[in-house]
């Protein structure tokens, strides 16, 4: 079985490497899935803008990324931003309420943070 893994490990850098060096670099965001509850995207994004590191002030009145002026918009703004900061994996679980997209959910001008993807 760990030969499967190493295998796989391989496969996927050399495909990494190959799509960067063609130029075609895939990027990720981190999203909410679809259907995650209201409650749940409020707690994902308290926990997200509760981190020193993650600066909501898009999201807040004034703010490019405020409008549209819902949970699931603020949600997806602050857990991209925080998977982008913190860039494992794992930091786009959100108690598996979140997921990756390679469509930029960027609008107007609201502007997603966006990784070249070797996080993944």
């Amino acid at each position: 079985m760990k030969g499967v893994y190493i295998s796989l490990f391989v496969f996927l850098v050399s495909f990494q490497a190959f799509n960067l060096a063609n130029g075609q670099a895939r990027l990720f965001w981190c999203v909410p899935r679809a259907g995650v509850a209201v409650a749940q995207l409020q707690a994902n994004l308290d926990y997200a803008c509760g981190q020193p590191d993650v600066d909501c002030g898009p999201i807040q009145p004034g703010g490019t990324c405020y409008e549209p002026n819902t949970v699931a918009s603020h949600a997806a703004f602050a857990m991209n931003l925080y998977y982008q900061i913190h860039g494992k994996k794992s930091d786009c679980d959100f108690s598996g309420t979140g997921t990756f997209t390679n469509t930029d959910p960027s609008y107007g001008d609201c502007k997603y943070v966006k990784s070249i993807g070797g996080k993944l």
